[in-house]
């Protein structure tokens, strides 16, 4: 297991963490923008994630997701299941990405040695990071195209 240091989690919740309201209680977590910010500070090599199980029993809508993280030669691995009734999803993609982000999360939580009850000390931040971690670089301008005929042939067509 790799340590992060006190400094960077402190760094990670002022710049991506987020409170999750329940009835009877308030936890603060990192969003997986931050988990992957925080793996990447010690040098992440890779993330894999493996589609376990999906299924439809007419009912519910279910899919597990394996994700392994590997950081420093060393793997670590996690486990999460969605299904549509206990969560919002409002298609089948995106019950494996639900799925697929908290195994993420949970890999490298185990990895960096990250509790979630140790979270709950640290300030949480008013940054945006996620949505500037996010945002495309301005495209460069291209030079418009002419309209070819359809009998034309073009340079850099596939022969076929």
């Amino acid at each position: 297991m790799i340590t992060v240091s006190e400094d960077l989690l402190r760094e990670a919740m002022k710049r991506f963490g987020y409170e999750i309201r329940f009835k009877d209680r308030k936890v603060k977590d990192i969003s997986a923008v931050g988990y992957l910010w925080l793996a990447r500070q010690v040098g992440i090599e890779s993330v894999d994630s493996e589609l376990l199980h999906y299924s439809w029993d007419g009912k519910t809508l279910r899919g597990v997701v394996k994700v392994t993280v590997t950081i420093k030669g060393e793997k670590y691995s996690a486990l999460a299941d969605c299904d549509d009734r206990s969560m919002s999803v409002r298609s089948p993609d995106m019950l494996v990405r639900a799925a697929d982000t908290i195994a993420m999360k949970r890999a490298i939580a185990r990895a960096l040695g990250i509790d979630r009850e140790e979270l709950q000390k640290y300030e949480i931040g008013g940054g945006r990071e996620e949505e500037e971690a996010y945002t495309p670089a301005p495209a460069e301008p291209v030079e418009p195209v002419e309209p070819v005929e359809s009998s034309e042939s073009v340079e850099g067509d596939l022969d076929w």
